[in-house]
């Protein structure tokens, strides 16, 4: 869908490949400067000015130039999951659910998310928004279904091939697995930190993210943009502000860790050095 226009142009014009693919870097690179903006607009207003948070701004940005230089389209999923955290934390449930359902529409990626959406419903049970709902309401619930609902079936539908393709995660679930260890001990000291800023929905987070990198069949190098949004997104449900620099170094490490244990890729901006190329 998010290139749906370019490839009918393609078919239809005289554009040839090479322009076509240069067109959709330049495309990419705007998406991940639409992911850039929301990073922004949900870190500068109210956090605590501490270099953690500007280092995971960092790490993101260059990670969103590299992969949209490289071509590929997984950045566009840091915006819509970094403005469904921003809707929860402005108490806008409903708005927060079918952003979701549109991310999920978007990647199937945003599935390691699945925890923003059941913040969602659950805020929306509990505080009884339902019994307020009127006509575009009911609107925007029907078109959460309508997304969520595609996506998940056709997920399903590849789900058969998915499971064939060969196993290149190093930390899939398999008896007598090193890394898979290593990876235990990570989780470990990543929840004691979270544990010690008594951050319960990023405890969820870590731990469903953790079980979906297990059961994933295989990992690439790009496979790391799946975890920028949760560097960069609204931290929910912590009690005090001097908590959230622990919570950004709790992702950080976890961010950093999978991209090198499981995804075997150094975040780091060395593929700057590709533009300087003759």
């Amino acid at each position: 869908m998010l290139v749906a226009s370019i490839a009918v142009a393609y078919h239809f014009s005289s554009l040839t490949f090479t322009h076509v693919n240069r067109i959709l870097i330049i495309y990419f690179l705007l998406l991940a400067h639409i992911s850039v903006f929301f990073v922004l607009l949900a870190f500068w207003p109210a956090e605590p000015r501490r270099l953690i948070g500007p280092l995971g701004i960092f790490i993101a940005y260059s990670e969103l130039i590299h992969w949209s230089l490289e071509g590929f389209y997984d950045v566009v999923l840091v915006a819509p999951i970094t403005l469904v955290a921003l809707l929860l934390k402005a108490k806008r449930n409903l708005a927060a659910l079918v952003a979701y359902c549109a991310s999920t529409f978007i990647h199937y990626r945003a599935f390691f998310f699945v925890p923003l959406a059941i913040y969602a419903a659950y805020s929306i049970a509990r505080n009884g928004d339902w019994r307020r709902w009127r006509i575009p309401e009911i609107i925007a619930v029907g078109v959460a279904v309508l997304l969520g609902g595609a996506s998940l079936y056709t997920f399903g539908l590849l789900w058969p091939w998915f499971s064939q393709v060969q196993i290149t995660n190093p930390v899939r679930l398999a008896p007598s697995n090193p890394a898979l260890m290593e990876f235990a001990v990570v989780i470990l000291i990543v929840a004691l930190f979270l544990l010690s800023a008594r951050a319960w929905f990023d405890m969820v987070m870590l731990f469903w993210m953790s079980i979906i990198w297990i059961q994933t069949p295989y990992a690439w190098y790009w496979y790391m943009l799946v975890m920028l949004p949760w560097l960069t997104m609204e931290i929910l449900d912590v009690e005090k502000p001097e908590a959230i620099p622990t919570v950004r170094s709790a992702r950080l490490i976890y961010v950093i860790v999978v991209s090198v244990l499981v995804c075997n890729y150094a975040p780091v901006p060395n593929w700057l050095q590709l533009l300087f190329r003759p």
